[in-house]
């Protein structure tokens, strides 16, 4: 078994959690950033204990010690490029926003919030020794392209801000916490591990416990993209109950659903007429979409070209009159109306 890569860090995902780790669903309560400098979790001991007691002629009669046991780590994250967004989430302060409700800063707050913490999950780089399968007949058949990386999961709370220094050097913020167990954090709601030989992306294999503090393993999932400010969390109302759909228990998903899409592009599409029509994300047509399709249609066949991946795509509405967000790295969304009679598919950024 290779040695699992901690050489350099790739992206930090924070989620907001409560104080027992589960996730709060919320509109600003997750972020990705690689603007991060170091992540340090520095272990807080219990010394071990001397038990010794002597008779009356002081002599020792009983003699032990208690085990040394970890209590916490004390954790540190240094920062480059702080979004202000990050700095609310991790240690509750106000945000100063510009004219467009956009975080441009913060302003501090004297108390260290204690009632709710930060999911950290950490994806590191580097090779291990086993990346690439041994050779074989069916080298083509194999899944994967060797590329893994470290995985760090830990819930922290208390978060305090470290000193601002301004001179002639380069700046960088710094944030200090200890971490706790996430028994509720159970296997997570996103997709970190490999859950079958095809690599497929799902959820933990095991729920996290109330002992451990921090979960670290190789995988070969990637680490998400850094996100623009904090994004929208959804949790229970994407984990709706039903075979293999729920969060906890016997029928747990094996593999999470896809997180709202972060700061999406918004088009409304309004189909007149009758027929077939087509929606074009940059110079890729899809298949045909006839004029009553519902949104779940509209959507697989926009998930279907090679130029968009699930997840990145999200329809609402009713047949005819359509909401459809896309990831906003994708191209601009544009119709093909030519197979409808009588009407058009009316496309418009919103």
């Amino acid at each position: 078994m290779g040695a699992i890569p901690i050489v350099k860090g790739v992206a930090i995902r924070a989620t907001k959690v409560d104080r027992c780790g589960k996730p709060l669903e919320g509109p600003a309560n997750r972020i990705v950033t690689d603007g991060f400098i170091r992540a340090n979790f520095d272990p807080n001991m219990k010394a071990r204990e001397e038990l010794e007691q002597t008779n009356a002629a002081g002599k020792v009669c009983f003699s032990d010690s208690t085990p040394p046991e970890r209590k916490w780590y004390n954790t540190e994250l240094q920062l480059c490029g702080v979004d202000p967004d990050l700095y609310s989430m991790f240690v509750g302060y106000e945000k100063v926003l510009d004219y467009d409700d956009k975080a441009i800063g913060f302003r501090d707050n004297a108390d260290v919030i204690a009632d709710y913490g930060v999911a950290l999950e950490i994806w590191t780089g580097g090779r291990s020794d086993d990346d690439c399968d041994e050779p074989t007949d069916s080298i083509f058949s194999i899944t994967g392209s060797g590329v893994t990386h470290g995985y760090i999961l830990a819930g922290v709370t208390e978060w305090q801000a470290g000193a601002l220094t301004v001179e002639a050097a380069v700046g960088n913020f710094s944030l200090t916490g200890i971490t706790m167990p996430m028994l509720h954090w159970g296997r997570g709601p996103y997709n970190v591990a490999a859950i079958d030989s095809s690599l497929t992306p799902g959820r933990l294999l095991a729920p996290t416990s109330k002992k451990e503090h921090l979960t670290f393993f190789r995988t070969p999932v990637p680490p998400p993209e850094p996100t623009n400010g904090a994004c929208a969390l959804a949790v229970q109302s994407i984990f709706t109950g039903g075979p293999s759909l729920a969060y906890f228990g016997a029928q747990a998903a094996d593999v999470a659903p896809a997180q709202p899409i972060c700061d999406p592009t918004v088009y409304t599409v309004v189909v007149s007429g009758t027929g077939n029509y087509k929606l074009k994300v940059g110079a890729e047509p899809t298949a045909n979409i006839a004029h009553t399709a519902l949104p779940a249609a509209v959507k697989t066949a926009i998930e279907a070209l090679p130029n968009v991946v699930p997840g990145q795509v999200e329809v609402t509405g009713t047949a005819g009159n359509l909401t459809v967000k896309l990831d906003p790295s994708l191209p601009a969304l544009t119709s093909d109306s030519t197979g409808l009679t009588g009407g058009t598919a009316a496309v418009t950024p919103v």
